[in-house]
């Protein structure tokens, strides 16, 4: 389908009347103001760069402006550089990619949302939110629960036929319920809370009676800080 000038006299609408021209000094003000004088000189510009590919080197000159950050700016750092390109280059990218966005939506995936209209950049940081809380919270206690519960000796019963009660879940602590003895350490702290902390402290730093657990080979000295603690607990609770 070929390019119409209807599309550039839309591209021109969609603009702003108040913006700073380029090196050319044509604003979108002018354009609109004195389109019906001027349309078919710029349609026969816009229509020769469209059909040969070649753009004329005098559109794509930029004038580079140095806007003050603050009030009597006295060095190069209290201002901010911006481009100002000379408009017909701007209306010919409009027309562009009021083309392009066309097809765009089925070029790339879903999963992309950066400089895309329609989608936005915060809409993934809520979805990768929800999605790391509820694998911090949902999914890693249910596995340290299952591993939990296979441990027998673990756990307390109220009366012959209540159920087992191991251990109680909250958002970041976790209650266990198992005779102070340093055989019930090693079983449930090394071999299920060790491999548990080292997986929750790749996205999130877990606390083990005071001691902050992390990942790698520091996850062995921080257990054996842990075992101190757990030791002398019941002398602190007895007092």
């Amino acid at each position: 389908m070929e390019f119409n000038i209807e599309e550039v006299e839309n591209a021109i609408k969609e603009t702003t009347r108040f913006t700073s021209p380029g090196e050319d000094g044509i604003s979108y003000s002018f354009l609109k103001s004195y389109w019906s004088i001027i349309k078919i000189e710029f349609w026969e510009a816009m229509k020769n760069f469209i059909e040969t590919a070649k753009m004329n080197e005098d559109w794509k000159r930029t004038m580079i402006v140095l806007i003050p950050k603050i009030n009597n700016p006295k060095y190069a750092y209290n201002y901010g550089p911006i481009s100002l390109c000379n408009t017909v280059y701007k209306i010919s990218s409009k027309v562009l990619l009021n083309r392009l966005n066309g097809i765009i939506p089925k070029l790339i995936s879903l999963e992309q949302a950066a400089f895309l209209k329609g989608r936005s950049l915060q809409d993934h940081v809520l979805i990768d939110h929800e999605l790391i809380h509820k694998f911090i919270f949902l999914k890693l206690p249910k596995l340290l629960s299952n591993a939990i519960m296979e441990k027998e000796e673990i756990g307390f019963r109220v009366s012959n036929n209540s159920p087992r009660i191991s251990h109680l879940l909250y958002a970041e602590d976790i209650s266990f319920f198992v005779e102070a003895k340093l055989k019930n350490f090693q079983e449930l702290f090394y071999e299920k809370l060790r491999s548990f902390a080292e997986t929750l402290s790749r996205t999130n730093l877990m606390k083990i009676m005071g001691c902050i657990m992390s990942a790698g080979k520091r996850c062995v000295n921080q257990l054996n800080k842990v075992a101190e603690e757990f030791i002398r607990a019941p002398k602190k609770w007895a007092l």
